[in-house]
């Protein structure tokens, strides 16, 4: 991330274990180097109030749990850019600010409440309105280090995430991420290129947050 933007793609994906099986032994003609990391166990929960106070200021709230860790992040809807939409439909690139803190605990009361910039900004955003959640997302992550030469230049994770919501049935998913590091923006643009002609990989339609608002919309239509 740089400057508290981060930039990254998300790719579509049917069979994360057989392409992180691929990753590890994949060998790369243009400088590039693929090592793995290690595994990650990530759960998400996404916060807004009744009236969606968070989402109207163009930000998704999100809670993690890594482990015994906490951050809180503000995840902009809208792109940097002249506020185009965060994903490239075209090339799969999203841009988009993010402000992120560590927390103390995963209690959203707690999280509001926090001298840090996610709390000073969710109060002004929020008032005294409740927040209440969303949805939650578990993601089972293989993670590896984007090597150009001797620098590491981006973080590529493969994902394997399900959505859960009050009373709707899971939805689970896979998917590709390579998010930006240290850049240059263009090596990783090229390896993402050749990346996805080598394994046939498309842009993902949505993001993980549009893909929990689409389990709750669904699931508030089947109560009907």
């Amino acid at each position: 991330m740089r400057r508290g933007i981060e930039i990254e793609w998300q790719l579509a994906c049917r069979d994360a274990a057989a392409l992180g099986r691929w990753l590890a032994r994949a060998r790369f003609s243009d400088g590039w180097d693929v090592a793995p990391l290690g595994i990650r166990r990530l759960v998400d929960a996404y916060w807004d109030t009744a009236d969606g106070r968070v989402a109207r200021a163009g930000f998704a709230l999100r809670v993690r749990r890594v482990g015994g860790a906490v951050e809180a992040t503000l995840k902009a809807l809208r792109g940097v850019e002249a506020g185009t939409p965060a994903g490239d439909a075209a090339g799969g690139i999203a841009r988009r600010r993010e402000i992120t803190s560590r927390a103390s605990t995963a209690r959203i009361a707690a999280v509001r409440a926090s001298t840090g910039r996610v709390g000073k900004r969710l109060r002004r955003i929020s008032g005294s309105r409740p927040l209440r959640r969303l949805f939650s997302v578990r993601t089972h992550r293989s993670v590896f280090a984007l090597r150009d030469g001797s620098r590491v230049i981006a973080e590529v994770a493969l994902d394997r995430s399900e959505i859960r919501a009050p009373g709707a049935r899971p939805r689970r998913f896979e998917r590709l991420e390579i998010e930006v590091t240290a850049g240059p923006v263009a090596r990783v643009a090229a390896f993402v290129a050749v990346l996805c002609r080598r394994r046939r990989l498309v842009p993902a339609v949505r993001s993980k947050f549009e893909e929990g608002l689409r389990v709750v919309a669904l699931e508030s239509v089947r109560r009907r």
